[in-house]
């Protein structure tokens, strides 16, 4: 069955459209309905085969082909037999996964050569009453892998989460043709019989006529709504939401696209029944050049007040947004305009998450756009629709895929954020599991308090291995608060744009059986100046958060998958289940980040490593200079017994007496009362040279110092160092040889 495009005929005036809480009391036990979850049952309403997104404006050139997948995790402990329909051709098949397996359906397996369509609903359904979780992803001029993987000679990706029921009233909370953005609703019948639609695209702000247009669509199909399609389309510079109705189950996604640029947007139509709390795990301000715009459509029949609350992700409160959204109306905020700045967002951007309450029921979309600036990855740009569910204790948050890209930081990279949206604490367990089920490394830690938010993300995970294809499940195991969840799934090396957004499907438990214990530490993040000491507090509790006194936990410091890790030391835990380590910053000279691994039960990672299981959670230091560097220098002299300045491959006589000078200079003059450091080192063989001596000094009016050392064989050198505002310098003589 082809696909027919249905163009919006119904003239109107131009509108002008330009892009642009508090914490939940308790435990977040009420789920809200954002079809989003975990089933036996899920709907994919579009997976494109060769599908092309027209702009019909005459300087912007379409977009495509698209080619899409489906990725789907098994969320049981047994092998389960997964059976998909794909809507268009009428193709049904099925295959098996193994417990905790992923497996990707590839174009290549929903399509045929012969098949003659651009695209299709699928629908996927398990035996035995197994869950699932699916997602779509997909990718212009190459599809992505039967591993989900894209490449650059992709040129465009985009994706959305499966929707685990369908209903005949659901919303897409923004749709656009401003800004050289175009949207494309596809709409899917998953019902056994025509479908009568009406589509209504309600302005941003109430500005406008809200036009409405209806269409049947048979058993199976997919109509497309191009909003410039037709003499009296939806006018250049629009903004707004899509309510779509119909008398039979159908599924809804939205591609905005910006064809001058190879961007894509997407996002899957939620029904309109929902509550008046909901969560935004994932806001950017100017973090690495991200911004988040947040879309709100209105699903009453009155005015709605809008408050968006921010968080940072160690749970403060930073400022609200408010909306007055109009009647069935929809209006936005752009986060840059709206997060105020605090110094740590001054330097490094913002990252953070937000509640969002209204005095009625709504629906949102949050979309993150690399836009701007000197980075050369911009031009990317995807969305996830805002959550109106948390996981509680006993429930699991999946994500069908989690990947690491090489160690270049290029290939598809997934992070997830987490946040706990209450004002009570909560404590998830992250699981990495490779496609075929196997866990490749110990469970992550996640406590949470109120407010606060985690971002798991392979790059900043210490010793975490490149080129992994997996998922991700986030076990809610302790506390009586929720957390709620947010992914984003990036390449670099894509030729355009490589970044697609998903929820994550909420279940219960599913996965390893879940922790006894819990590892916090305080700070997870933080940034000191150089030779400064930086003291990292890990805490060990049980499941119900009570301290745990009298075990070994082992901190690791900078570890390396090729080799033993850089510090590493056992600490005891206090009557307050605690222990300190204290990490002293000496190298300088550049900015650098200490990545820790805090494990429970400890042992000597020297040692053959345990093959029972432990847990593990992760801090981050980053040291940064204390100001500008200074116009200094410190310079080392030589010389002999004799008075005589040596140079590198001289030599002298064993036994003699050598007499190293340094200079210390600041703004072109000595610089007094400077303390040096002296380490004489000698060279055996290869590696490091063996330190023969050693002192400190001070420099006198003339800004030099001195020390001695006696010579011995087989050869000799001198290095000087101090510290001037902060800032390291050094010296070296060079070798002479010792005869």
């Amino acid at each position: 069955m082809s696909k027919r495009v249905v163009n919006i005929i119904l003239a109107m005036g131009l509108v002008i459209g330009a892009f642009a809480g508090t914490l939940v009391t308790g435990s977040a036990d009420e789920h809200g309905n954002n079809q989003m979850n975990g089933s036996t049952e899920l709907y994919v309403p579009w997976v494109p085969n060769g599908a092309m997104l027209d702009d019909l404006r005459e300087e912007i050139d379409p977009s495509g082909p698209y080619y899409g997948s489906i990725t789907v995790q098994n969320l049981e402990d047994e092998t389960i037999t997964v059976n998909y329909e794909v809507l268009s051709t009428g193709t049904v098949d099925q295959f098996q996964l193994e417990n905790w397996e992923t497996g990707t359906l590839t174009v290549d397996d929903l399509f045929s050569v012969d098949d003659e369509v651009d695209g299709s609903g699928v629908v996927l359904t398990t035996s035995n009453d197994a869950r699932i979780a699916v997602v779509q992803k997909q990718a212009s001029g190459s599809a992505p892998s039967d591993e989900a993987r894209t490449s650059s000679e992709a040129g465009t990706v985009g994706g959305y989460t499966a929707m685990s029921e369908v209903s005949g009233s659901s919303v897409l909370p923004i749709v656009q043709t401003n800004n050289n953005w175009n949207t494309h609703i596809r709409v899917t019948n998953f019902g056994d019989q025509t479908a009568n639609v009406e589509v209504i695209l309600n302005p941003a702000g109430g500005e406008g006529d809200a036009p409405t247009f209806n269409m049947e669509i048979a058993t199976g199909d997919t109509e497309t709504l191009n909003l410039l399609g037709g003499e009296n389309a939806i006018p250049d510079g629009w903004t707004g939401s899509a309510l779509i109705s119909a008398d039979g189950p159908v599924g809804a996604i939205a591609e905005r696209a910006k064809n001058e640029t190879s961007m894509l947007i997407m996002n899957a139509a939620l029904p309109v029944e929902n509550s008046s709390t909901q969560y935004a795990p994932l806001v950017f301000q100017e973090w690495n050049y991200w911004n988040t715009g947040i879309s709100i459509a209105n699903l009453a029949d009155v005015e709605n007040e809008i408050t968006i609350t921010y968080y940072d992700r160690d749970g403060v409160e930073l400022n609200t947004d408010s909306l007055t959204v109009p009647a069935n109306g929809m209006d936005y905020v752009y986060t840059p305009a709206s997060v105020v700045a605090n110094d740590a967002m001054e330097l490094d951007g913002f990252v953070g998450s937000a509640v969002i309450t209204g005095e009625h029921p709504f629906r949102g979309a949050v979309d993150e756009v690399k836009y701007f600036g000197d980075d050369p990855d911009t031009g990317h740009a995807m969305s996830y629709m805002v959550e109106d569910q948390a996981a509680t204790a006993g429930e699991t948050l999946a994500m069908p895929i989690f990947q690491s890209g090489g160690e270049d930081g290029m290939g598809d990279t997934t992070g997830i954020q987490l946040f706990n949206p209450t004002d009570e604490w909560v404590a998830g367990a992250v699981r990495f599991i490779t496609q075929f089920g196997l866990e490749y490394r110990q469970p992550l830690i996640v406590h949470l308090e109120p407010g606060e938010g985690y971002t798991v993300y392979p790059y900043e995970i210490p010793d975490f291995p490149a080129d992994v294809h997996g998922s991700a499940l986030v076990q809610v195991y302790a506390g009586d608060g929720a957390i709620t969840a947010a992914a984003n799934n990036v390449n670099y090396a894509v030729a355009n744009d490589g970044s697609a957004s998903f929820n994550l499907m909420l279940t219960g438990e599913a996965g390893p059986e879940t922790p006894e214990y819990i590892l916090r530490t305080d700070p997870r993040r933080a940034t000191n100046e150089w030779f400064t000491t930086f003291s990292l507090t890990a805490t060990l509790m049980d499941v119900d958060g009570n301290p745990v006194p009298n075990e070994e936990v082992l901190i690791m410091v900078n570890p390396s998958i090729e080799g033993p890790p850089g510090d590493a030391r056992i600490l005891t835990t206090n009557e307050d289940g605690q222990v300190v380590f204290n990490d002293e910053f000496t190298r300088g000279g550049s900015e650098l980040v200490d990545r820790f691994i805090i494990i429970y039960p400890g042992f000597d990672p020297g040692e053959q490593w345990p093959e029972d299981p432990w847990i593990e959670t992760y801090a981050w230091k980053t040291w940064v200079a204390p100001g500008p560097e200074p116009d200094a220098s410190i310079q080392v002299e030589l010389r002999d017994d004799a008075g005589n300045v040596l140079s590198e491959g001289d030599t002298v006589t064993s036994g003699s007496q050598l007499t190293a000078e340094a200079t210390v200079i600041k703004d072109g003059e000595p610089l007094a009362n400077q303390e040096v450091n002296f380490n004489w080192f000698t060279t055996t063989g290869p590696g490091w040279p063996d330190l023969v001596g050693s002192d400190t000094g001070v420099t006198g009016a003339d800004g030099t110092v001195t020390h001695t050392q006696t010579a011995s064989p087989p050869n000799i050198d001198v290095c000087v160092d101090t510290v001037i505002e902060g800032w390291p310098f050094d010296d070296c003589a060079g070798i002479v040889e010792v005869e």
